[in-house]
């Protein structure tokens, strides 16, 4: 699902009380790559109520913290799943691509020695 160039983005967050109240974020990746934000924060229970988040295309999301988003709300399944889609890019770096644990011996005839 991840492939060709990783584009590195901030991070997008409300902190302070009522700071993302009936915002509507919506974030939309079609291009080849990756967008990989740093963080999506709600860092209170008092700090979203109302938002909308729709998240589309290819993009991930290293560090999460809803605490102002209901939890099992299903209006918010795409941000959960661009949430859990960027644990695999927490040691990102930029020269090795994501860290991710290996899928077994390598296959012969990729251009691996």
């Amino acid at each position: 699902a991840f492939a060709g160039v990783v584009t590195e983005l901030g991070k997008i967050e409300f902190n302070g009380l009522q700071s993302g109240k009936s915002a509507k974020v919506s974030i939309n990746n079609q291009g080849c790559g990756t967008a990989l934000f740093d963080g999506f924060e709600c860092m209170s229970p008092e700090a979203c109520p109302g938002i909308m988040v729709n998240v589309e295309g290819n993009v991930a999301i290293k560090n999460c913290d809803l605490q102002g988003i209901a939890p099992g709300n299903p209006i918010y399944t795409s941000l959960r799943n661009a949430c859990q889609a960027g644990q695999m890019y927490q040691n990102w770096s930029p020269n090795q691509g994501p860290q991710v644990p290996p899928q077994g011996p390598p296959q012969p005839g990729f251009g691996l020695p």
